[in-house]
């Protein structure tokens, strides 16, 4: 498709809606003109024709007309025929040639040699049986010489008004364009120089400027955002999978170099293998959250009840947790859909960061229910706890708070419980004081669509 200047456009534009206007307008004038000439014409010759109809009197027969009657007014020219229509007393207007019928009370119009006139005729009462007729005749032209002055004032301030519109139009489209202009430039030096740093400003007068400029900052915002979460992104699963693969190779090296006797080759291959497993471990999770964010992890829902499917992963993680540390439920029963693989994950997530952290001989607290039509698993740990200034980062990426608060894990599994948790509509919430525990709450949709929420508080 071939492109149009704007500034064109506009003007083309701006040009055809002031020629309708204008059209319009014209029309409405002219048709306006036409109604106050007739209305004009009808007035003064009914006024004057019942005038002189008062001037005109017979007797014995005979007209007689009084000084009062008046032949002519201006442009109009009155007669006093008898009912044949021959003329009594007046004149017609210069070329006028032709005597129309009578046509009482009415005007009709007549056409001589290309002039229009209008005529009308007024019956005096009859005397002794006779016949008196007024007519009153006007040319139009000479009608409209009168308005002719007030048209001509009219188109006059119709072209100047016409020329001050499209001057306004133009200078109104070149400051339209070159603020586009500006953004355009703008946005082509942004990506010939792929710096996503710099912004579009516009200070203009136009509101509608001002949001798309504000729109476009929006978009490099969330742009240079993306840019710097996908590097930070790369850099940390970088440095995880470095000292691995540096245990690995610093293995390999000793192996090869050292290592005489099967016993020691055992080992060596125990090391290789540990580290192998975490990083499948952590390749696993990273693949994991990228299907979460990018939206291409298979989502099957079915209607559940919360509290067994909590109670099943909570006996499993009993087992698998130090004998020290008690897992205590505290469930209620909920219905809603669930993606039973996925939450198994996330609450998995949860209760290990909870064990991770907790003193020994302390407990954990596993609550289900519902708070504001949302359904809730909360778990409650007495461990170490988060300092608030960290509250904030935990669920991001690679995270960790500390070494000692991380060193068993890789900083991914609250960004991965949170997904989950955002699957189904919801969000993870946390509140935690040092030296006393931390309460992560996951709330979950009670219907199978997402939904809005804001939360001012955690649940305990």
């Amino acid at each position: 498709m071939k492109s149009v200047s704007l500034s064109r456009y506009i003007i083309i534009l701006l040009l055809g809606t002031v020629i309708i206007s204008v059209s319009i307008i014209m029309i409405c004038f002219i048709s306006m003109l036409y109604t106050m000439v007739n209305t004009t014409i009808g007035s003064n010759l009914r006024k004057t024709l019942s005038q002189n109809s008062q001037a005109l009197s017979l007797v014995n027969g005979k007209l007689f007309v009084a000084d009062t009657f008046r032949f002519q007014v201006e442009d109009y020219y009155y007669l006093v025929l008898d009912q044949n229509g021959e003329i009594l007393a007046g004149e017609y207007p210069p070329g006028f040639s032709e005597n129309p019928p009578m046509q009482l009370k009415e005007i009709k119009k007549v056409t001589i040699f290309g002039e229009s006139y209008r005529v009308m005729d007024f019956q005096k009462k009859r005397t002794l049986g006779d016949d008196i007729f007024v007519r009153g005749v006007v040319k139009e032209s000479d009608v409209y010489k009168e308005y002719r002055a007030v048209g001509s004032i009219f188109c006059t301030a119709i072209v100047v008004v016409f020329g001050i519109v499209m001057l306004l139009g133009m200078l109104l489209s070149k400051r339209i364009v070159s603020a586009l202009q500006y953004m355009c430039e703008k946005a082509k030096t942004i990506g010939n120089l792929q710096d996503i740093s710099q912004r579009v400003t516009y200070e203009g007068p136009f509101r509608e400027m001002k949001i798309l400029a504000d729109a476009n900052n929006r978009m490099l915002d969330g742009i240079e955002e993306m840019m710097q979460s996908r590097n930070q992104f790369s850099a940390d699963a970088a440095h995880e999978l470095r000292t691995p693969i540096a245990v690995i190779e610093a293995e390999c090296q000793y192996a090869r170099e050292k290592i005489d006797t099967l016993e020691e080759a055992q080992e060596a291959f125990q090391v290789i293998e540990r580290q192998s497993t975490k990083m499948k471990k952590l390749i696993n999770q990273l693949m994991k959250l990228y299907k979460l964010e990018q939206d291409q992890q298979k989502v099957e829902k079915e209607q559940m009840n919360l509290a067994e499917v909590v109670e099943f992963i909570c006996e499993e993680e009993q087992l698998e947790a130090n004998a020290t540390v008690q897992i205590i439920l505290n469930l209620t029963k909920v219905e809603l859909n669930l993606d039973v693989n996925l939450f198994t994950i996330a609450l998995h997530n949860l209760i290990s960061n909870a064990l991770k952290f907790s003193s020994p001989n302390s407990k954990i607290e596993v609550s289900t229910g519902i708070w504001e039509e949302m359904a809730f698993v909360s778990v409650r740990d007495y461990g170490i706890g988060i300092e608030e200034q960290n509250l904030q980062n935990i669920f991001r990426r690679f995270y960790r708070e500390d070494q000692s608060r991380n060193s068993q894990g890789y900083g991914l599994g609250l960004s991965i419980a949170q997904k989950i948790a955002e699957i189904h509509g919801g969000t993870i919430e946390v509140s935690s004081k040092i030296g006393q525990g931390s309460t992560f709450t996951m709330l979950l949709a009670m219907e199978s669509g997402r939904r809005s929420f804001k939360i001012n508080g955690i649940l305990m």
